[in-house]
Order: structure tokens, then sequence, then C-alpha cells
């Protein structure tokens, strides 16, 4: 073989063995779902909240549900339950929200936690909130 032609066939190899390293299709990183709004809205002796979610990963999340504990400032359950969204599964960077309306029977401060599941994991938040004075019914 030629000098010249020895000097192709390694530019040609390098240029493949480059092209292959840099082209290794990359894991998708797992479904992360995660709440970036908690909305509580009072009236009436009532709390209605709303909850937005978003999918941070880029696997698809699916079964997606909302576990909600609401407490008063003296420790009394005041809701405890699940909730869903009005979309189940959430492709990469989709949101979705989900709706609940709590009796506040006289609470001044409430307590919730959060738990986000779906099919990869779970998610815990903790919110504390003011019930304003007008709402409370003496």
């Amino acid at each position: 073989m030629k000098k010249s032609a020895i000097v192709d066939l390694l530019l040609v190899v390098a240029l493949v063995a480059l092209l292959l390293y840099y082209n290794v299709p990359k894991e998708k990183q797992p479904a992360n779902v995660v709440m970036v709004s908690f909305l509580d809205l009072y009236g009436d002796n009532r709390a209605n909240i709303e909850i937005w979610i978003k999918n941070l990963g880029e696997q698809t999340a699916y079964n997606i549900s909302i576990f909600i504990r609401c407490r008063d400032q003296n420790g009394s359950l005041l809701f405890n339950g699940t909730i869903y969204p009005t979309q189940t599964f959430l492709r990469a960077n989709e949101t979705s929200t989900a709706f609940c309306s709590i009796y506040l029977d006289n609470a001044t401060k409430v307590y919730y936690t959060i738990e986000i599941r779906w099919n990869g994991g779970v998610n815990i938040e903790y919110k504390e909130a003011y019930v304003p004075i007008e709402v409370v019914r003496i």
C-alpha cells in the first residue's frame, strides 16, 4: 500500500471512531414530578386548593396522584385524601393541575403535607398558611 492510501485509511477510521463516540445515544433522565405552584384561596370557612405539577425529567411519568393531609393549629385533621390531576401522565416539561376544597372548621393556621406520586417515585412538600380572620366564623 502506498503511504497516501494508509493515511487516507487512518483518517477514515479516525472519522468513523469520532462519529461513533459523539453519536452514542444517552440514557434519558427518569421522570421527576414536582409541585411548581400551590395556591390556597380562603372564603366561607373553606380553603380552595389548586396545585400545579410539572415533569422535569425526560421520561414520561404515569399514574400520577396527589395525596394531601391538612391539619389545623391544634393538630386536628381537616382533610386526608388523594386527589388526581387533570392529566394522570406527563411527558417531559408538561404540566397539569389538581383541585380540592377543604372545610376549615374555624382553623386559624393550617399545615399541608403534599405527596406527589407517580410510577417512578414520590416527592413530598410541606406548606403552612394563616387563614384570614374574616374567613374564620366565630
